[in-house]
């Protein structure tokens, strides 16, 4: 009977949707080379980004600190940091 066909076919239909998008997503090696070259790519722009956003601040504490030194005088003296 067509009716008890549907039904059936109705009844398993989101148990089989499950199946399927569960289903492991595997690509070729080359196809994942590929993927996985262009993360590191898309990456790089936010990579220089914070490179320059944090150069200028304090290791210890993120203050921002006078050109060529690492740490603010604050944290240098052991002092009076505001971080």
């Amino acid at each position: 009977c067509a009716f008890g066909k549907w039904v059936a076919e109705y009844q398993y239909r989101s148990y089989i949707n499950n199946i399927r998008r569960r289903k492991v997503h595997v690509l070729s090696p080359a196809e994942e080379k590929l993927l996985a070259a262009a993360g590191e790519v898309s990456s790089t722009p936010s990579n220089v980004f914070n490179a320059f956003e944090n150069a200028d601040r304090c290791v210890c504490c993120g203050e921002i600190v006078p050109e060529g030194r690492q740490v603010c005088p604050g944290c240098e003296t052991g002092g009076d940091c505001d971080g």
